[in-house]
């Protein structure tokens, strides 16, 4: 009832109580030959760090003024000090690359899951949090208490199973309905939600239990400085869409011209978008509805020839499927706000090898950043921190940035220090 098995993870905590691959083979160095012959310019840098072209701004890289990050992306990948190239930057004394024989402190930690509530995040959060014990590289005990739904009773029935097994530190990806219960109840374990933001919530909260929930709140007010007076926003029936949707009713009820709700079975956009012509044009349209809504949304408003003066939306489109499921006319006007800035490549790797997702999937990003308070807070704290986000009243505070997605990727225009 408690556990979720996995191959991989029966695989990982048989190596982690004790068994050691005997083997002292060196981890694999990267190496990067420029093959363009053409220079590359300091915008040009600029450019490459900006669009993400990691792999080409180290081939190019020879500029003093972009040392440090050269450095911090070298590392990183754990490139070959590039002794051979003159012009190069020497990683010698300087930061050193990750260690992949270096062991990280021992982790007791419990996992507890209400998986009907959360479906496949239950397996996702999972691998987050292996994920992140890999990277660290130490000996860890890792068990999920699956108490299956909300129910009062369920939760503290594995709360109590979570403590006679001598675990302090709980991952608990749950709704308000089960952060709540914890709050009323739990005052020993330190507690870390990773699907809730603490403002979010009606009740008062204990200096044990922490939240990561992305701050939506924040994230309408980095798009408000992109709208006009006239305002359509578009949502479902989900919670979260109703949650954003409320935020912009609480901060621009008297500009809200429009309000469709895209729900049901048989949805008939040409009505929902052609009936309403006058609404839409030149308006700010913020779309809190899903990605396969979302596409048909924005195909709709180009069909009709409907030209709104902004497309917005919060991190429930922030995705790489947003670059498939629309054509580039579709999107080109639109923009994204963002709070998910990892940098840390080993630690994406390791969650690739797991099929998770940490550069897109909010849940998961804030799971890694939730091992990364606890490790370094308890666990280890002569550690530092590998994510920037830092928790403030318990609540770890997101910054936004603004981003438009491009022909092939996301396009960062805006960070959260930009003046308007």
């Amino acid at each position: 009832m408690r556990k979720i098995f996995l191959l991989i993870i029966s695989a990982v905590l048989l190596f982690s109580s004790g068994k050691e691959l005997n083997t002292k083979i060196p981890p694999a160095k990267n190496i990067i030959i420029d093959i363009d012959p053409y220079e590359c310019s300091h915008s040009c840098l600029e450019d490459y760090l900006k669009k993400g072209f990691i792999f080409s701004f180290l081939a190019k890289a020879k500029n003093e003024e972009f040392k440090e990050e050269y450095i911090v992306y070298a590392r990183e990948i754990n490139l070959e000090n590039p002794k051979s190239n003159s012009e190069g930057f020497e990683l010698a004394n300087e930061e050193e690359p990750y260690d992949y024989e270096k062991r990280g402190a021992y982790v007791k930690i419990a996992l507890l899951v209400p998986q009907k509530v959360i479906g496949k995040y239950a397996v996702s959060v999972t691998n987050s949090v292996l994920a992140y014990l890999l990277y660290k590289n130490g000996d860890f005990d890792m068990e999920i208490f699956n108490c299956e739904t909300e129910e009062e009773e369920n939760i503290l029935s594995s709360l109590k199973e979570i403590k006679e097994k001598g675990y302090q530190y709980v991952i608990a990806p749950v709704t308000d309905r089960g952060a709540e219960t914890i709050f009323q109840n739990e005052r020993d374990l330190t507690v870390y939600i990773p699907t809730v933001n603490k403002q979010n919530i009606s009740f008062a909260t204990a200096s044990n239990i922490n939240f990561g929930g992305i701050d939506y709140k924040k994230q309408i007010d980095k798009l408000s400085s992109y709208i006009n007076d006239k305002i359509v926003v578009f949502k479902d029936q989900s919670p979260a869409s109703n949650r954003i949707s409320n935020y912009l009713k609480e901060k621009f009820e008297d500009f809200i011209v429009y309000e469709p709700v895209i729900a049901g079975k048989n949805i008939n956009y040409a009505s929902i978008i052609r009936g309403h012509f006058a609404s839409l044009q030149d308006s700010s349209v913020f779309l809190n509805t899903p990605l396969i809504k979302t596409s048909l949304i924005l195909s709709q408003l180009r069909l009709y020839k409907i030209k709104p003066y902004a497309l917005l939306s919060t991190q429930i489109n922030y995705h790489p499927l947003l670059l498939t499921l629309t054509q580039y006319g579709d999107r080109k006007n639109l923009l994204l706000a963002n709070s998910i800035h990892n940098k840390n490549f080993v630690l994406t790797d390791i969650n690739k090898i797991l099929d998770n997702n940490i550069l897109f999937d909010w849940i998961n990003y804030s799971t890694s950043i939730g091992m990364d308070f606890i490790y370094t807070s308890y666990i280890d704290q002569n550690d530092y921190p590998i994510f920037e986000e830092k928790l403030i009243d318990n609540q770890i505070n997101y910054s936004v940035s603004i981003v438009k997605p491009g022909l092939s990727e996301f396009i960062e225009i805006e960070d959260e220090n930009s003046s308007f």
